[in-house]
């Protein structure tokens, strides 16, 4: 009896010793035999981003045998490959809400089901619910170069599009995600303007700006470059507000804008809106623009060498010579040889 006695206190202190020994257990980080990696691309002003883990192939038959055809795939090692949209976008042409996505997939030998679901924090497929898919697409497989490590890339970025690659051993599957940038780039600024003061032109002026080189939403653009003219007239807006009405085939009222804004240019800027001109072609904008620099600095050398650069560039040598030998009269003696050597290239 006393022996019984012993052996159980002595069973029961060493249940108490193993169980607080694992209390103060402290777990120890080793290497993941499949790395964590991340990879992310703006498209426009949409942020995808992809987490996933890498497994190598190690000298493995992947898919078919390693990876089954058919069956559900968690395109990774270890938890959810996770997919993120910070914007609603497109997915082969099929819509997708902003979110974060769990990426699966089916593979087969010529194509593959790709998949987007709503759970993203379950351990690889094993827990995959096909009622909450948000998305399929059907790809093709491509057969590539080899690659080691599972790896996804982007190729073919532009401001609205982007090509995301899953590549792994031999194969590549590739899906295509779409933005409406301009849309959102628009309604962003939509949001900035109508929730500060705007009491300056710069931030007005530079979202109208958007819109005409945009080609976008140009009545927005139209409402915001107004406010910018109201809140501080000047050239620079002027002739944006000018170009946007053009657009908008409202030369006649654009017409006055340039008028107006001519009075008001320094030498520098009406010079620049005359070099587009030229660069457009259209040389009578351009000697017209370059001819209100004389109205008005008439008495200012570099007035006359920029009207005879663009007579020069008109193909009218002989005006050219003129605005030469008048800019020689008045520039200051430091410049008058750059100025006669422009006229010797004349000859």
């Amino acid at each position: 009896m006393k022996k019984l006695i012993t052996l159980s206190i002595f069973a029961f202190f060493l249940t108490f010793s193993v169980q607080t020994h694992a209390q103060f257990e402290h777990p120890v980080k080793l290497p993941n035999a499949s790395q964590k990696a991340k990879v992310y691309q703006q498209v426009g002003v949409t942020d995808i981003t992809i987490v996933y883990h890498r497994p190598l192939v190690k000298g493995r038959e992947v898919f078919g045998k390693m990876v089954p055809f058919g069956k559900v795939w968690r395109t990774g090692a270890n938890e959810n490959t996770v997919i993120k949209f910070s914007t609603d976008v497109t997915i082969n042409g099929k819509e997708l809400k902003a979110g974060k996505y769990g990426f699966h997939a089916i593979p087969n030998k010529d194509n593959w089901t790709l998949i987007f679901n709503k759970d993203n924090e379950s351990w690889g497929s094993y827990f995959y619910n096909q009622e909450r898919d948000a998305l399929r697409v059907d790809v093709a497989a491509t057969s590539t170069e080899h690659n080691e490590l599972l790896t996804y890339s982007f190729t073919d970025v532009s401001s609205d599009a982007a090509t995301v690659n899953l590549a792994w051993d031999k194969t590549m599957v590739s899906f295509t995600v779409k933005a409406k940038t301009k849309d959102l780039a628009v309604a962003s600024l939509k949001r900035q303007i109508n929730s500060l003061p705007f009491w300056g032109w710069t931030g007005l002026y530079n979202a109208a700006n958007y819109t005409l080189t945009n080609n976008t939403h140009l009545e927005d653009g139209l409402t915001w470059i107004n406010r910018s003219v109201q809140n501080n007239k000047n050239f620079t807006n002027l002739m944006l507000k000018s170009q946007i009405l053009e657009k908008l085939n409202k030369s006649a009222e654009a017409q006055p804008l340039i008028a107006e804004a001519f009075e008001m240019g320094t030498i520098n800027q009406i010079n620049r809106y005359a070099y587009f001109k030229f660069q457009a072609k259209d040389n009578a904008a351009g000697i017209n623009a370059l001819k209100h620099n004389i109205k008005n600095n008439p008495k200012n050398y570099q007035s006359y060498t920029a009207m005879a650069w663009g007579y020069t560039n008109a193909g009218d040598k002989k005006e050219a010579m003129k605005m030469y030998k008048k800019a020689l009269k008045m520039a200051p003696k430091d410049k008058t040889a750059n100025i006669e050597k422009a006229m010797a290239a004349l000859k």
